[in-house]
Formats: structure tokens, C-alpha cells, sequence
């Protein structure tokens, strides 16, 4: 059996190993949360609409500031969904699949546990996409990246997809301040089923701490920080050796590079993408007749393509700001409510892109930089607005 062989078995084992402990640790933990509350749900059943009307009209879930979530009316609840999604068409981008079907289980819970509340959810999806073109390197073909594989092979892809998360909120200094932390988790694996083939692997991991002040009875001040990490790594190789196989270098970037035979190598070659991203939000929420609740939020991060483990290859960066903006508004009686929202984006990235030359010798770190610059621009601002009217009975 050869390394590469060997190597992939002993992945392929690692990710089963960490599937089974992600299952038990999240089956356990939605048990628990399903727990308490569950008496007081006999009690006082909780309607499907209700929890509708209460992720439409709690202020601070339309936020990422976790600390304010107590500072809403929330229903204690578990619940549990099972699903199966069918698109067929042709009216997409060509990197897209032109069939997909997917099945699905979600499961939820919230609880308090003295004056600590936490709520929780696990989630997985196994889909097949059937008929994507020009993607040979990413599970997400629509993920922004500075480089990526493409060939010209219609192919199908099978993901698998799994999260879990929780956001946890508790009062201090005698409840005029609240602490709140959210955090969620993805991974993924997917394999390509045609030459030039991928297997795949990726997670990412957000952590979101924040305070809110309440200031008397009306008004509410929060503000909150996140970061998120992503990384993906993606294996490329060719089950018929004998068949060169044409395939794109694509930068992203305003160009690309045809190439042939995967490099030549007739085995297989690694593309590692990472990205870390810091951002941080403001918000203000005043109750009265009618509610207002208004947000901004920053974030800068980098998106980074590099070539093998050893030797490792630059091939891009992508470096990119965010602004978005929130102001929302509504007034709710017993029978009807209104829902007035304004939201803006504004989007800023620069593609860099290297020149790197291979350095022969014992001493030499491999592949060296000798020159990279900035090769595209991109700006993006979006405005959206919207109103609901709603009658409860």
C-alpha cells in the first residue's frame, strides 16, 4: 500500500472518529436542554405560530449579540425537523449543481437553569449535486476564494454537512448588565466523482462574546466581537492516469492559466485554504409603543490559497471589509403588528496574487516569493427594505 493510499485511510478514519463523537456529544446535549423544559410544555403547550412571531419580533435575535437574548420573551422549547429538498433547472451559475437533492435532520432546544439561559442546536445535511461545471477544488463552488481548480467535466459532488452551536446569556451586577457568548461550528466533507477528482474536508468555527447595559426600563446598549476561522483542504487526483485531463488554474483575480495532465503528475496535489476574519458590532434598542432597534457591524478578514503541505505555494490572497447596517422598527397589539426594516451593505476586497520561484537546495525553504501585487479590486453596497403586517387572530 503507498503513503498516499495510507494516508488517505488514516483521514478518512480520523474524520468517522470525529463524526461519532460530534453525534454523541450534540445527542446529549439537546437531551438535556429538551429536559427541562419539557414539564412546563405540558402545562402550557407552545404553539408553532408563537415561535414564529417570537424569532419575527425579539429585538435582540435580530442580532449577533448573544447577551441581549434575556432581555426578550422567549418560550422554552425543544423541537425536532426532518426534511428532503428537490431542485432541478437550468436557470443558474454553470459552478452550481444543475440538480440537487438533499435530506436533513435539525434538532433545537432552550433552557434556564437557574438565572443562566441557553439554547443549543445541532444540524446535518447529505446532499448530491449533480451536473456542476468548472469546480474541481471547493465544496462551496460559490465561496470566495483567490484561487481554485476547474475543468470542463460536468461532475457530480456528494457533501456531507454538519453543525452544532449554542448561545449562552446570564444577568450581572444586579441584572443591569448582561454577558452573553455565542458560538457555532461547521464541518464538512465532500468528494468530486469525476477526473480531475477531490476529496475534501472543512470547518469553520465562529465565537461571538458581548455585554448589553439596560439603561432603566427602555433603553438597552450592547456591543460584541467575533472572530471566525475557516479552513478547507482539498485533494485533487486522477483515477485514469492514462487520460490527460485539461483542466484551469483559476485566479480570481481577472485571469487564468490552462494547464494539462494535473500538473503532469498523473497522482495528486493538495490546495489549502484559510481564512481568519475579526470583526465587531454596535447596538441600541428602545422599547416603548413602538420598538426600535438599530445596529452596525464591521469586520475585516483574509482569505488565503496555498499549494501542497511541503514546499508550500502561495497562490492568492484575498483581502476584505464589511460594513452592515440595521434600523428596524415595529409596533405590535394583541391582534396585528407592523414590522418596518431598513438594511445596508457595503463591501470592499483586493485579490493579490504572487510570483514565487522555486529555490533548489539543502538549505533553501523551497518556493520563495519574489514578487506579488494587487490584480483586482471589488466593491459592493446594497440596500434593502421591508415591511410586514401580521395578524395574530
Amino acid at each position: 500500500m503507498d503513503r498516499v493510499s495510507l494516508r488517505g485511510q488514516l483521514r478518512e478514519t480520523n474524520e468517522l472518529l470525529m463524526i461519532v463523537r460530534v453525534i454523541k456529544f450534540t445527542v446529549f446535549f439537546v437531551f438535556v436542554l429538551g429536559l427541562m423544559p419539557l414539564k412546563a410544555q405540558e402545562d402550557n403547550p407552545v404553539q408553532i405560530f408563537q415561535l414564529e412571531l417570537e424569532n419575527l419580533y425579539e429585538i435582540w435575535r435580530q442580532s449577533s449579540n448573544a447577551a441581549g437574548f434575556m432581555l426578550d420573551t422567549t418560550s422554552m422549547v425543544s423541537t425536532l425537523e426532518a426534511g428532503y429538498f428537490l431542485r432541478e433547472g437550468d436557470f443558474r451559475r454553470p459552478q452550481d449543481a444543475a440538480d440537487i437533492s438533499q435530506v436533513g435532520l435539525r434538532a433545537e432546544g432552550n433552557t434556564m437553569i437557574r438565572n443562566y439561559y441557553i439554547q443549543g442546536y445541532f444540524d446535518y445535511k447529505r446532499d448530491y449535486r449533480a451536473g456542476g461545471e468548472y469546480n474541481a477544488s471547493l465544496i462551496d463552488p460559490l465561496e470566495l476564494m483567490p484561487y481554485r481548480l476547474a475543468d470542463t467535466n460536468a461532475s457530480d459532488w456528494l457533501n456531507q454537512h454538519y453543525s452544532l452551536g449554542f448561545d449562552f446569556s446570564v444577568p450581572v451586577f444586579n441584572e443591569a448588565w448582561h454577558v452573553g457568548l455565542s458560538v457555532d461550528y461547521h464541518a464538512s466533507s465532500g468528494a468530486k466523482q469525476r477526473d480531475i477528482r477531490a476529496r475534501n474536508s472543512r470547518y469553520t468555527l465562529q465565537v461571538q462574546p458581548g455585554i448589553v447595559y439596560q439603561m432603566g426600563s427602555r433603553h438597552q446598549l450592547g456591543v460584541n466581537l467575533s472572530y471566525k476561522n475557516y479552513k478547507e483542504e482539498s485533494n485533487n487526483y486522477n483515477v485514469n492516469v492514462y487520460v490527460d485531463q485539461g483542466y484551469f488554474s483559476l485566479y480570481g483575480l481577472g485571469h487564468h492559466v490552462r494547464r494539462l495532465g494535473f500538473q503532469n503528475l498523473g497522482t495528486s496535489g493538495t490546495t489549502n485554504y484559510t481564512s481568519d476574519a475579526l470583526g465587531g458590532g454596535l447596538q441600541y434598542a428602545y422599547r416603548g409603543k413602538w420598538d426600535l432597534f438599530a445596529s452596525v457591524h464591521y469586520d475585516i478578514g483574509a482569505n488565503d490559497a496555498n499549494l501542497d503541505f511541503t514546499n508550500t505555494r502561495p497562490e492568492g490572497t484575498l483581502f476584505s471589509k464589511q460594513w452592515k447596517a440595521k434600523l428596524k422598527a415595529q409596533h405590535l397589539t394583541a391582534t396585528w403588528g407592523h414590522l418596518v426594516g431598513l438594511t445596508w451593505v457595503s463591501s470592499d476586497a483586493k485579490g493579490i496574487e504572487y510570483m514565487n520561484e522555486f529555490v533548489p537546495g539543502l538549505e533553501s525553504d523551497g518556493y520563495q516569493t519574489r514578487f506579488k501585487s494587487v490584480r483586482s479590486t471589488y466593491h459592493a453596497a446594497v440596500l434593502s427594505a421591508q415591511y410586514e403586517f401580521v395578524k395574530h387572530k
